[in-house]
């Protein structure tokens, strides 16, 4: 436990420092702007929790895919993963410390959303079940923890992590129903959807927000699964990866 907090205390520190991810951040609120302006143009200011979650999730979604990727890409460059490597301490566990700071990180870009859309366009949001609501931001705050710790692994094992930071962008967002629901997709795009815990946390977020009357068992079970499927890969592969380098001496993507 001690290994994950220091891991957890570190990134902050890091975090608050990144000009990357600070700005990630400070885009948020030009983000909500963009959303809440297209939703009152069109008359459905009624929508306007849908503009909050869609900043709220893009940012998150940004933060776990880059900042993954920076997390071994600025340890090489400091030359101080191969000193971590032969510490007494988990590996893994320290890189779970980091990971989950990014993703609580991430919880500012909710706030900067919410008061964008109260202060600005003076809109009561109106949450049907707040409850569930916080339950889905944790459960999100959790899985998007989880795919950056997969996307480190991803990264320490390619030699092209840029390329796939850019490819995984906004593919996600239409995977994941966040630009609009996955139902008004293609049949060959909501297939895979349904293959992203994303997808399934967005139809929570519209149940929570009163946007749909379905049920909350069959999504946040299909959500809860794919979660801990994510969680599982990224720890087998961060271990996999660890002990390939501890072998070989060198990295693929070095």
């Amino acid at each position: 436990m001690s290994v994950l907090l220091a891991g957890l205390r570190l990134q902050m520190l890091i975090s608050l420092r990144r000009l990357d991810e600070l700005q990630v951040l400070a885009l948020v609120p030009f983000a909500a702007v963009l959303y809440l302006t297209m939703l009152a143009q069109t008359g459905r200011r009624d929508l306007a929790i849908v503009g909050v979650l869609a900043s709220y999730v893009t940012a998150v979604w940004s933060l776990a895919i880059y900042s993954g990727g920076d997390l071994i890409d600025e340890e090489r460059r400091n030359g101080t993963f191969a000193s971590l490597l032969v510490t007494p301490v988990s590996v893994a566990q320290a890189m779970f410390g980091r990971v989950l700071a990014i993703s609580l990180l991430g919880l500012v870009a909710l706030v900067e959303s919410g008061v964008v859309a109260v202060l600005f366009f003076h809109i009561d949001l109106g949450i049907d079940r707040p409850w569930l609501l916080a339950g889905i931001v944790v459960l999100l705050t959790v899985a998007m923890a989880g795919a950056t710790y997969l996307f480190a692994a991803v990264f320490l094992l390619t030699s092209h992590a840029r390329s796939w930071q850019n490819a995984m962008s906004y593919p996600a967002f239409v995977l994941g129903g966040v630009l609009a629901p996955l139902r008004a997709w293609p049949i060959w795009v909501q297939v895979p959807g349904r293959l992203f815990f994303l997808s399934w946390v967005m139809d929570l977020f519209a149940v929570a927000t009163g946007r749909s009357t379905g049920g909350v068992l069959l999504p946040a079970l299909a959500a809860g699964g794919l979660v801990a499927i994510t969680w599982w890969l990224a720890w087998e592969m961060v271990r996999w990866a660890i002990r390939r380098v501890q072998a070989t001496g060198a990295f693929d993507g070095a």
